[in-house]
């Protein structure tokens, strides 16, 4: 992934405006054409979101609405703290919309990001393509394997541990297919909850008890994790300390014991390695050991590769950057996939691009690198003409 190169000074240390734009699709609709404006008052300055429907044709020319945009405004040090800090915003604006219009939305997609600094003429740009089919199919499936493990889970003689083993695959499906690492991590873990029965049998320990303070007695109160604290202790490198890691995680999000931006760096830490604890235990109920393929990192193909753009506009007014009455963008004249060579563990795809710029009267653009995103993927090489 390129690093856009600042057109700023270097040892700069002050804060720029950045406008970032970000979609809601499928999505709720404000009424008519009208748009809400927000602001939120933070320790870097005044945030602002603009939220208004996104209007598409239908095939007799009327504008339908199809969603939501978001333009948010912010203060940062770059263009991608910018984007970082601009979708904590528009995700908090999201997830009030979805609650109030009881519309399950999607997680916000940022489409572009420019800098409206009063007082200069550089000013960084990053537009992202979301729908440019630059994605193949992802690794190799084993049918053999799979069959295998079918006939293992499906092979079990009762009926309540063989549920449990397809309901702890399904969670771990679920959690691979989200997009939000709590989402994920809060996936893994139900998975680990639903085996613990079948752990605790396996590890032959019970839930944990209650015990008097006066007379000592003791007797199960509460069904506890005691079989995915044990299985862990012996399936994963430092068991202990990772299980009491991920539980304490787990009693933040469920309890709302903690801010969610302090959680997040721990979220993403633990997210894959839960996972692996899911599937080590899955396959520890059975009475196998997996395979190092079954333990790699998922992708989920609910996140494709995304491609990006990196510019610098050139232009002295923030107000006028763009298109009477819109953000400077790009748009994709001609996308297409020009070869796939698919060789091992690997397919390399090229495909070609052609772009043109929308821009206000007497403002500039000089495109620079390209970026890549997604998981295993990498841009080997790109020309331009």
């Amino acid at each position: 992934m390129g690093i856009l190169t600042s057109c700023r000074e270097e040892g700069s240390n002050v804060d720029h405006d950045f406008i970032v734009v970000f979609t809601v699709k499928p999505g709720t609709r404000l009424p008519e054409r009208g748009a809400v404006e927000l602001s939120f008052k933070e320790s870097e300055g005044l945030s602002k979101v603009t939220m208004q429907n996104i209007m598409e044709p239908d095939l007799e020319g009327n504008n339908v609405p199809t969603g939501l945009r978001l333009d948010v405004q912010v203060k940062a040090s770059d263009i991608d703290h910018a984007i970082e800090r601009a979708r904590q915003i528009a995700d908090g604006v999201t997830t009030f919309a979805s609650f109030c219009s009881a519309v399950g939305l999607p997680v916000v997609r940022a489409e572009l990001a420019y800098d409206i600094t009063p007082g200069i003429t550089d000013r960084d740009f990053l537009q992202f393509f979301h729908d440019l089919p630059v994605s193949v199919s992802r690794r190799t499936l084993d049918p053999n394997v799979m069959i295998e493990l079918m006939h293992r889970v499906f092979g079990v003689a009762d009926t309540e541990e063989r549920k449990r083993l397809l309901r702890a695959v399904r969670w771990c499906r679920k959690g691979s297919m989200a997009t939000e690492v709590f989402e994920k991590f809060i996936d893994y873990w139900t998975g680990l909850e639903t085996l613990n029965p079948l752990l605790q049998a396996a590890c032959k320990v019970a839930s944990d008890p209650t015990r008097c303070p006066k007379c000592k007695h003791e007797w199960i109160s509460t069904p506890t994790v005691s079989g995915v604290r044990t299985a862990l202790s012996r399936l994963v490198h430092d068991g202990s300390n990772f299980y009491n890691e991920i539980r304490r995680l787990r009693v933040a999000l469920f309890h709302g014991k903690s801010d969610l931006e302090r959680l997040l760096p721990k979220a993403r830490d633990l997210e894959a390695s839960t996972r692996e604890a899911l599937v080590r235990s899955i396959f520890f109920v059975l009475g196998i050991p997996p395979s190092e393929n079954f333990l790699q990192n998922a992708i989920s193909t609910e996140v494709p590769p995304v491609l990006a753009q990196e510019a610098t506009i050139h232009g002295s007014d923030p107000l006028n950057l763009g298109p009477p009455g819109d953000h400077p963008h790009i748009e994709v004249v001609e996308h297409g996939l020009q070869k796939g060579v698919p060789s091992e563990g690997r397919i390399a795809v090229t495909f070609e691009t052609k772009f043109v710029a929308r821009l206000g009267p007497g403002v500039t653009i000089t495109c620079q690198a390209l970026r890549l995103y997604g998981q295993e993927t990498t841009l080997d090489k790109l020309e331009t003409k």
